[in-house]
């Protein structure tokens, strides 16, 4: 495919994606009010593990990632899902133990137990709400800036593999996405990174440098979007320190992502994603 035939809606759609995007600045007043109200301070809690253990980790997953591949394959969509999936899965059992050997409440320390779940989970949602439009925007403003930049839009043509699954594996493909993946990832990267980081490098260094390095492993197109919601999720986990909330809402965004690419060809049409279909 030539490098014309990559068309992503112009810049009047990147136009509209920074418009929306940057609306998110001007609700961060109401959002500090809402989180406030629910949630008078930051729940910082100093953990016991270390950079060497997070180094570990990094190798684990590494060497879990090519066991997978080996083992399933990547040869389509939904094979890399699941072997995502069986990479994350090993990682987070070698953190388990980490937290084990570590701390002397690893659950809380992970953000499982001793936090008002159903609390946070009112607030995560409310928060994604608010914000809702500005991750949008992000994601009709990153293929536009990563064409520009010389790469291919390599994240819609998952999306839209996905959407061409049988029924069966379309189910597969939906269930990972949108309830294992988020459970893995927020278990990793909030509940065992970010703590880390804050503690290092304060609470705006922890959340951007957490979001950094997840927006970095989601790829080109992905990153700009992903790591303006790694931005509110780590907000979130830090203000609550409930994993349960942030698992929720990062399911119920990869959902909404999904059914938008799905379901509905204008989204399809204003993303660029229908460039791939050949229309």
């Amino acid at each position: 495919m030539t490098s014309e035939e990559w068309s992503f809606g112009g810049e009047d759609t990147a136009l509209l994606g920074a418009l929306l995007l940057f609306s998110g600045l001007g609700l961060l007043p109401l959002g500090r009010l809402l989180a406030e109200r629910v949630f008078p301070a930051p729940r910082v809690l100093f953990v016991r593990w270390g950079f060497t253990h997070v180094v570990a980790t990094s190798l684990v997953f590494l060497l879990s990632s090519l066991l997978a591949v080996t083992l399933l394959g990547a040869s389509d969509v939904l094979s890399a899902l699941v072997a995502g999936v069986l990479a994350f899965t090993l990682t987070a059992a070698f953190v388990t133990r980490v937290a084990r050997r570590s701390e002397p409440k690893p659950g809380e320390s992970l953000g499982l137990v001793g936090a008002a779940h159903t609390r946070a989970v009112g607030l995560g949602l409310a928060l994604y709400l608010v914000f809702l439009p500005a991750l949008l925007g992000a994601g009709l403003l990153s293929p536009w800036l990563v064409e520009r930049a010389g790469g291919a839009p390599v994240g819609q043509r998952v999306l839209l593999e996905i959407g061409g699954l049988p029924g069966v594996e379309l189910c597969l493909a939906l269930f990972v996405a949108v309830a294992l993946q988020p459970f893995l990832e927020e278990f990793l990267f909030r509940g065992f990174l970010q703590p880390l980081l804050v503690q290092n490098f304060r609470e705006r260094g922890g959340i951007v440098l957490t979001s950094l390095i997840f927006g970095v492993i989601h790829g080109q197109v992905a990153f700009l979007p992903v790591f303006c919601l790694s931005l509110l999720l780590g907000a979130i986990y830090l203000r609550t320190r409930s994993l349960v909330a942030i698992v929720i809402v990062h399911g119920v965004h990869n959902g909404l992502v999904l059914g938008l690419f799905l379901r509905s060809a204008e989204w399809r049409e204003l993303s660029g994603a229908s460039a791939l279909l050949g229309s």
